[in-house]
This record gives structure tokens, C-alpha cells and sequence, in this order.
């Protein structure tokens, strides 16, 4: 039985770290977005002037 509780804690554990991972994906995601767009209204600055 001590096992079982084990193996549900250890489960438990796992998608914590899954989804704190996935949140950090996510969270670079849109960081690459947003750089990706200041880059663009940049460029487009530039070829303006």
C-alpha cells in the first residue's frame, strides 16, 4: 500500500512539473512573439525615415 501512496505522490510530482514546464513554454512563446513584433515595427521605422 505504502507504494501505491508513493507512486501517486511521485505522479502527482511529475505533472506539476510538467505543467510549470508548459507554462514556461508558453511564457517564451510569447516573449518570442512580442519580439518578433517590436522588431517588425522597428524595421518598418526605419524604412520609413
Amino acid at each position: 500500500m505504502r507504494r501505491l501512496f508513493e507512486a501517486h505522490d511521485k505522479n502527482e510530482s511529475l505533472e506539476i512539473d510538467l505543467e510549470a514546464d508548459r507554462v514556461k513554454a508558453e511564457t517564451a512563446e510569447e516573449a518570442k512573439k512580442k519580439a518578433e513584433e517590436a522588431r517588425d515595427i522597428n524595421t518598418s521605422a526605419l524604412n520609413v525615415a
